[in-house]
This record gives structure tokens, sequence and C-alpha cells, in this order.
């Protein structure tokens, strides 16, 4: 990356391009996704770390649909429909800026929360998933163990 970046746009929310399961959108409102290795320590009877283990991995999300967007994937999905898996997948471009795509991998929906309120802003749906791994850009945080 060269600095300051003169030729091109960094990254905004207009800048990316999301698909939960079949369904292409740029309506939602909002997605966070994470990733956590919680390695494990090894002292034995020493006060200095002898080791680590490889961890556990707990990959999270959450998004914000508008009610449309939402409505759209359940009836993709179907009855159950939190009991189903599926993959989002977020693109990212601008001008001067290489494509990215990360991937939040073997989702499925355990909670959702309508919201709406008097005024212009259109309905909400708040919904946590459960993602099975997060790739960022085709990468993940933890490698596939040893065969």
């Amino acid at each position: 990356m060269n600095y300051p970046d003169i030729n091109g746009h960094r990254y905004q929310w207009a800048s990316v391009e999301g698909s939960f399961g079949k369904n292409i959108t740029r309506a939602i409102k909002s997605i966070t996704y994470g990733d956590e290795l919680s390695v494990g320590v090894v002292r034995g009877n020493s006060v200095k770390k002898q080791g680590r283990t490889r961890g556990i991995q707990d990959p999270s999300a959450s998004v914000v649909f508008y009610k449309a967007e939402f409505d759209a994937l359940v009836a993709e999905l179907g009855d159950g429909f939190g009991e189903k898996p599926f993959d989002v997948k977020l693109s990212y471009a601008d001008t001067g800026q290489p494509t990215q795509t990360d991937t939040i991998v073997g989702a499925r929906m355990t909670k959702y929360e309508v919201s709406g309120e008097e005024g212009e802003d259109a309905i909400e749906v708040d919904c946590d998933l459960d993602p099975m791994d997060v790739l960022i850009g085709g990468k993940s945080i933890a490698s596939q163990p040893a065969a």
C-alpha cells in the first residue's frame, strides 16, 4: 500500500455487496463478524510459559437486516430456518482498491429481533449468527488439523 492513497478510495459501507445464501443484497444496515483463537497455556511448575496448545476457534457474527431482506432469507431457508446453515459472502470493491471477499461459512441464525418505531426509518431485524468459520480473503484464523 502506498501512502497517501491518492488514486483510489478506501472501502466504505457503500463499497460492500453481500450475499446471504442465494440472495445478493446491498440493503443490509450493518454486519459484524470476527473470530477468536483461545490458546491454552502450559506452565508446568514454572512461572514462565513452557508451551501452548493450538487453541480453540470461536467465530461469531451478527447482522442487521431491513425487514424485506430478512423475509427473503427466511423464505429461501424455509420452515426451521434457524436450523439451516447458509454462507454469507461480503465483497468489498472500490475505485483503485483490489476486490476483497470475506466469507462467513455455515452460519445458522440463532436469534432475531424485529424493531421499528414511529418515524421515517425502515423496520430492522437484528440477527445473531453462529458460523462454523470466518474467512478473510479465503484465509482462516486457524488452519485445518493434520490428518
